[in-house]
């Protein structure tokens, strides 16, 4: 008997480290959250979004290296012939140059069948103004590839904000609804009871039936909402891979900070470096209507037979030539005309964007502030009818129990303290945002 209860302890010892190893292995597999810089933290390592922008910068690099080169613009034109004169033309010659008589006119064919030619035409810019001012256009173009990238992490650390509050306060509003279910179970028995006496009609009873069915349903629509609310978060992540925030909204009071400052400057730097930009667009524009001087020369071979293509047997006539060439496209160009024109008027648009930009700079950050100031409020008054919804509950409470107030009070009562409950929580919830929210906004 002994033998096997050792038998059985040692099946039951492995049963429960393979478990416990299986446990540990799908607890692995999910991400788990325990604050929100942890999720901005994991958002801004797996995101598409900075795949996307370094992507962006590796194209902006290649620009600034293209517009380098393009100051010589080195380039060897090559180009390859074969001409086969199946039929030659044919010139009528005097006669008499032959020993023909007089007056008489001879057929001649001449030229050869087969003209084969190699051509190579080495040359690079000297001067040419346009391409130096692309240089600089590149480079800010760097800079304002680096910016955007800015502006698209802080959208997405917002997004990724504004999820996770939306799940610990879905979480939270989940908690308070299953306490309101306890209660609303007590007073159901409270009234199965008195109707087991004859005490209460079958309405009072149904209602009461009625009111915890409502907080149930309320609970299983919070829960689809609450798994919504991680599929998004996992689009966002750019991950397959189960998200477990475990952050609480507990009820306890919050430590308030009176006020918070918002100073991003992100959307000012931003209207600058497109101003800049656009400078350098223009001065691009205008300097390509300026002459060119580039260095030429030319390296021809040609081969001249009546036998085939490149016949090494045939002369080999050989020629070239190097020298200086001018261009200037003297001012009716339309199309240059026309792209310096556009820069003017990309400039002057850029110029207006970047002195508005300072207003809306102003303008967004003392949104934010009194964003935060209102919460503030608003979850103060929340804490204040709480408390009050919670004492007339429990007054309603007491007085049903001692049959002085009827059941329909007392629901009312109670689906009122869940309500400001739910708003308190809300409140408290919107407070985090708000502070949370500047916070991201003033890292850029």
């Amino acid at each position: 008997m002994e033998e096997k209860i050792r038998a059985l302890g040692k099946k039951l010892a492995f049963v429960f480290i393979v478990s416990g190893w299986l446990n540990a292995g799908y607890a692995q597999s999910g991400i788990r959250i325990e604050k929100l810089e942890d999720l901005l933290d994991y958002a801004q390592k797996h995101s598409s979004v900075q795949s996307i922008s370094a992507k962006q910068r590796e194209l902006a690099q290649l620009t600034i290296k293209t517009a380098v080169g393009n100051v010589l613009n080195p380039r060897i034109p090559t180009a390859v012939s074969m001409i086969d004169n199946s039929k030659q033309p044919v010139s009528f010659i005097p006669a008499d140059i032959f020993g023909g008589p007089a007056g008489t006119y001879r057929e001649i064919t001449m030229g050869q069948q087969y003209v084969s030619t190699l051509n190579l035409s080495p040359q690079f810019e000297i001067l040419n103004f346009g391409n130096y001012a692309r240089i600089q256009s590149a480079k800010i173009n760097g800079k304002v590839v680096e910016n955007n990238a800015q502006m698209a992490e802080k959208t997405l650390l917002e997004q990724v904000n504004a999820v996770y509050h939306n799940i610990v306060s879905y979480n939270a509003q989940i908690e308070i609804l299953s306490d309101n279910r306890n209660i609303a179970d007590s007073i159901l028995m409270i009234v199965m009871h008195r109707y087991d006496q004859g005490l209460v009609r079958v309405q009072d009873l149904n209602e009461t039936k009625i009111n915890k069915i409502t907080i149930e349903d309320k609970i299983q629509q919070m829960e689809a909402s609450v798994r919504q609310q991680y599929t998004v978060l996992q689009v966002l992540c750019d991950t397959n891979e189960p998200i477990d925030i475990t952050e609480q909204l507990n009820r306890s009071s919050l430590e308030l900070t009176a006020s918070v400052i918002a100073n991003s400057d992100l959307v000012v730097r931003t209207a600058a470096l497109q101003h800049r930009f656009m400078q350098a667009e223009l001065k691009s524009a205008k300097w390509q209507q300026l002459p060119t001087l580039s260095f030429v020369s030319n390296f021809a071979w040609q081969y001249n037979s009546n036998s085939r293509f490149f016949d090494p047997k045939a002369n080999l006539v050989k020629s070239n030539y190097w020298g200086l060439r001018l261009n200037w496209d003297l001012p009716t160009n339309v199309n240059k005309l026309s792209a310096y024109k556009t820069a003017q008027i990309n400039t002057h648009l850029a110029d207006i964007s970047q002195q508005h930009s300072h207003f809306q700079k102003n303008a967004e950050n003392d949104q934010l502030e009194t964003e935060y100031r209102k919460t503030i409020s608003h979850y103060r008054n929340q804490q204040k009818l709480v408390a009050l919804k919670q004492e007339n509950f429990e007054k309603s409470r007491n007085q049903y129990r001692e049959n002085i107030l009827s059941l329909d009070k007392l629901l009312m009562a109670h689906n009122e303290l869940i309500l400001q409950e739910s708003s308190l929580l809300n409140a408290k919830s919107a407070v985090l945002f708000a502070k949370s929210k500047i916070e991201i906004n003033n890292r850029y």
